[in-house]
């Protein structure tokens, strides 16, 4: 089989063919598949940009030059077998003008060359060239409204199909104090470094997510896992006996589950009474900032997990009803975890 019969990979020996010429189905078949192509990719690199950083940015980058090289040239040479100027391919730059030359390519071969046969006497000529003129100038300023559906769409899907984007993770155990200091209150209920001691393994991870591109909706969590081997049950009684008194004990439709279980650990919640206090001077437990604290016991690990989204108002819209389950409020909090956690 010959490459110039491989739908879409046929694309790439002619990269720089503008002279030749395409039939629709060509054009249709390969421009479907090369949409395909790019919209899973930018998916799969908008649900783990974090894991491509700091290269993220160039691979988008990179994504978007290797589309409109494969788009212009098969649109030009699609545009030349109708008959209409090549480098009216150029519009497709404005982003609007790739809808205008899906639908133009899709003309007849050899129909404008034939209509301006019949038309050079006339003193108005409906070329492609008004057309495509007016598709430009259009695309120019309908270009921040297009921005602006983009992401209103990219944000309906993190939330409905993909999930959030992980913008930021940081495993560097030597950016802990760092990155505890940067993150808000995260200082004031996380512990320290050199509180630790006598443990085997430690782990560390930093992670930002984004909700929403449109209204700047941020989470920022911080994950200390600490394996003790021997001295684990030690650690344990240490470590509950130091938060017993923080520990929430009273369930809420911000919170829903005061204890619950996730991956083999038992969790508790350490509320950040710092954040907000009240008249009294009382500190007023809030999903805004708060710590978890969870013991594995097979493992011999405990780990400390600091949250903070000063949007966020309850973990669950569905786990806050009033006829929530157990189950459906365990398994939002799991989900909670598993999205805005990095885990060992």
């Amino acid at each position: 089989m010959k490459v110039e019969s491989i739908p879409y990979i046929r694309l790439y020996p002619k990269l720089f063919d503008y002279k030749s010429k395409d039939r629709c189905i060509t054009f249709y078949v390969d421009f479907l598949i090369l949409f395909a192509l790019n919209a899973t990719f930018f998916i799969f690199l908008n649900r783990f940009q974090a894991y491509f950083a700091p290269f993220s940015l160039i691979l988008s980058i990179a994504l978007i030059s290797l589309f409109y090289v494969q788009f212009l040239s098969m649109s030009a040479r699609r545009l030349h077998d109708i008959g209409a100027p090549r480098l009216l391919c150029l519009i497709s730059l404005t982003v609007i003008g790739i809808l205008f030359l899906l639908v133009f390519c899709a003309f007849n071969s050899n129909l404008y060359s034939k209509k301006e046969e019949n038309q050079t006497k006339k003193m108005f000529n409906s070329t492609p060239y008004i057309v495509s003129g007016c598709v430009s100038l259009v695309g120019v300023i309908l270009f921040p409204f297009v921005l602006f559906v983009y992401i209103i769409v990219r944000d309906i899907a993190c939330n409905k199909i993909i999930s959030p984007t992980v913008w930021t993770i940081d495993r560097n155990i030597n950016h802990y104090d760092e990155r505890v200091n940067e993150t808000k209150n995260a200082s004031t209920i996380m512990p320290n470094l050199s509180e630790i001691k006598d443990y085997k393994k430690i782990h560390f991870a930093y992670q930002w997510t984004v909700d929403s591109l449109l209204l700047s909706f941020d989470d920022y969590t911080i994950s200390l896992f600490i394996d003790y081997g021997d001295d684990y049950q030690k650690q344990k009684e240490a470590t509950n006996q130091k938060y017993e008194s923080l520990y929430l004990n009273q369930e809420g439709s911000d919170f829903m589950l005061c204890e619950f279980d996730y991956k083999g650990y038992d969790f508790r919640i350490v509320p950040d009474l710092t954040y907000y206090v009240n008249t009294n001077g009382e500190g007023i437990p809030t999903v805004k900032s708060f710590m978890l604290v969870g013991f594995n016991d097979s493992k011999k690990t405990i780990t400390y997990m600091y949250y903070y989204n000063f949007d966020l108002d309850c973990i669950s819209d569905k786990g806050s009803r009033k006829d929530a389950t157990y189950e459906l409020k365990l398994q939002e909090m799991h989900s909670f975890l598993k999205t805005y956690f990095y885990w060992y």
